[in-house]
């Protein structure tokens, strides 16, 4: 219980009835804090997704715009999609 109050607290949880999604910018995990300097930098970025149904897409998008993809037309249940993102700022 006390490994699971602190999970949320640093904003590591989530509930799905789609596709478990992972996400970590230069090695980090969701709910840690990047600080690019000032002007901005460039981030290595991956994105997976596992599910027990058959998905098509998976997508990488920053600010409301899709930056990355990886689709399987056939449908997959795993897709990984890996890339380098130049940020200016807060994203």
């Amino acid at each position: 219980m006390t490994n699971w109050a602190r999970a949320v607290r640093a904003g590591r949880t989530f509930t799905t009835t789609g596709p478990i999604v992972g996400l970590t910018v230069e090695g980090k995990v969701v709910g840690d804090e990047i600080r690019l300097p000032a002007g901005g930098g460039r981030l290595g970025v991956e994105a997976r997704a596992e599910s027990v149904l058959p998905f098509h897409t998976l997508e990488i998008v920053v600010n409301g715009r899709p930056v990355a993809a990886e689709t399987c037309e056939p449908g997959a249940r795993q897709l990984t999609v890996k890339t380098n993102l130049r940020l200016d700022g807060s994203a």
